[in-house]
């Protein structure tokens, strides 16, 4: 891990910066035992950085000649920040989102505000020494990657790298290496971790395990759904893909917990709003078949995130989050079904082997779909971290709900056994099915979990219950019928290569579609309902002894 950075203005370093949003033990003002011994200050705050994993960012010229005494006992990193710099002359700033930045005294931060240096040369820029310009990276996602005694990845969210609508934790962790996702459509639903099904992954929310239905309710999947989450509520995403005695032993493919994001993540008030608009370039059935109240194209979406610290010594912190967006998904869709004709003059539907490599459609296939997509909801948090205390207290809830109206039409032309040539001709019509389907599909994702983290000495307990809940509902109307029209015949033109397909052409006689006997096929005119729901409390009880990344031995 570095502690230190320097560069110069022709050699410029840059870190990118980890997320702002995540919380790490130390950041929670957790005591820990610390070693440190008398020596150069260089060296020591380098091994506080070691033992706290925390940056600690100075420059070589701050601690020339300077050494550090020493520092012994449990403390939080701010603590022992303090005494190794006590007599040295130094101060150090804390960062928003952990880490310390060492400056040389009140002089230069004096300097700082008024524009003029100790020496009396002009600052600029708001750089004492452009030559000697820094950047300060907080790595708290790495780290704790490093760290980790199992195999782990980690995402951190980002306002700034997910804009627009591309923001939802399924989306997020298809960035990681062994995770796919299973798409709905162009966006994907649910997570694959090394190509294991995803009703093997154990998916939490702060440790607490998240309800799921699977798909529509149906039994034996418990796959849960990550497309209705968005990023940011969360400050991180882990998945662990190896196991230990204090994680669920449900999790053939992968642990993957959604951490929430925390108010002391920041310094200060932190808002941020996203405002944006979607256009789509397929206008599918919309266009078509003049539907209506679906957008063609367009659609528009807003998201955005609020936190602050309040209280005397600012204890109580806030956080809040809310999304909305709605989004048109229209298309088009061509396919057709072939027959494969044989040496003794029979055809079948897949190639033989008898056959003589010729190929002829059977049937002409066409669908124009209409979705119009709705996602909103909120999450809210309120903290409670007391001062000079090794304990931090929270209680969070959140639902959003993704409702998808959805309208299908369909049509089969299937196509008479007298088709002699590949390249093109009249092909009689034997029949025509049409169908339409029309969802409403609702689903909703809903919790709320209270956490309880307290750290002494080697002690170290976290609390955590919660009460998750999800439902899902669809109401689906269908009608399909078929006709058998006279002397009607489809032109059809283009042999399929590589990607290519026949396209089928203008019908002879329109009208004879419409004039022909339609009647309802199978039951063709029905309506269905679907409705599940699933609820699961959950308390979870951590504790630990000397189990500490630093903890040495079995002493007291």
């Amino acid at each position: 891990m570095t502690v230190r950075f320097r560069c110069d203005f022709r050699a410029f370093l840059l870190v990118t910066a980890g997320t702002a949003s995540l919380v790490m033990p130390w950041a929670r003002a957790e005591a820990r035992t610390i070693h440190i011994a008398a020596q150069p200050m260089a060296q020591a705050l380098e091994a506080l950085g070691r033992q706290t994993g925390q940056n600690i960012v100075f420059t070589p010229q701050q601690v020339a000649h300077i050494r550090a005494d020493a520092v012994n006992g449990n403390m939080t990193a701010a603590q022992a920040v303090r005494r190794a710099l006590a007599h040295s002359g130094l101060t150090a700033e804390s960062v928003n989102d952990g880490g310390f930045i060492i400056h040389s005294g009140a002089a230069d931060r004096k300097a700082g505000k008024t524009g003029t240096l100790p020496n009396g040369s002009e600052q600029k820029g708001d750089v004492n020494d452009i030559e000697k310009m820094f950047v300060v990276a907080h790595k708290k996602s790495q780290n704790e990657k490093r760290t980790s005694n199992i195999i782990m990845d980690t995402v951190a969210y980002d306002p700034f790298e997910n804009l627009g609508g591309v923001s939802s934790v399924a989306q997020s962790l298809i960035q990681l290496p062994g995770v796919t996702g299973i798409t709905d459509g162009d966006e994907p639903r649910y997570i694959s971790v090394r190509g294991i099904s995803p009703d093997l992954n154990h998916t939490t929310m702060d440790g607490i395990t998240l309800s799921s239905i699977g798909e529509s309710g149906s039994a034996g999947t418990r796959r849960v759904n990550l497309q209705d989450i968005p990023s940011e509520m969360t400050s991180r995403m882990n998945v662990y893909k190896s196991f230990t005695a204090e994680q669920d032993g449900d999790a053939i493919g992968g642990v993957i917990d959604l951490i929430p994001m925390s108010a002391f993540d920041h310094k200060g008030m932190h808002k941020y709003l996203d405002a944006y608009g979607i256009w789509s370039s397929k206008r599918g059935g919309v266009g078509a078949n003049g539907l209506k109240g679906y957008a063609p194209h367009m659609g528009e979406g807003a998201k955005g995130t609020f936190s602050d610290t309040f209280g005397r010594h600012h204890e109580f912190g806030i956080v809040l989050s809310m999304r909305y967006q709605e989004r048109a998904r229209n298309t088009t869709k061509n396919w057709q079904a072939y027959d494969y004709d044989n040496a003794d003059g029979t055809s079948s539907t897949t190639p033989g082997n008898s056959w003589t490599g010729h190929v002829r459609p059977s049937q002409y296939s066409t669908g124009e779909y209409a979705n119009d997509v709705t996602n909103i909801g909120g999450s809210g948090k309120l903290e409670w971290k007391p001062t000079d205390r090794n304990l931090y207290m929270s209680v969070m809830g959140w639902s959003y709900a993704r409702w998808e109206h959805s309208v299908m039409d369909k049509e089969d032309y299937n196509l008479k056994n007298t088709v002699t040539s590949e390249d093109g001709m009249d092909i009689p019509v034997n029949s025509i099915y049409a169908r339409r389907r029309q969802n409403e599909w609702h689903r909703q994702n809903s919790g709320i979990i209270g956490h309880l983290d307290w750290h002494k000495d080697k002690h170290s307990l976290i609390l955590r219950a919660g009460y998750t809940m999800e439902d899902y509902n669809d109401y689906q109307p269908y009608i399909a019928a078929r006709a058998y029209p006279k002397k009607l015949t489809a032109s059809y033109s283009g042999y399929p290569s590589g990607d290519g397909m026949w396209q089928q052409g203008p019908l002879s006689n329109p009208t004879a579609a419409q004039t022909a006997t339609w009647n309802l096929y199978n039951d063709g005119s029905y309506q269905t309902w679907e409705r599940a729901s699933e609820r699961v409390p959950s308390v979870r009880l951590d504790y630990s002894w000397n189990a500490d990344r630093n903890a040495r031995g079995l002493a007291s």
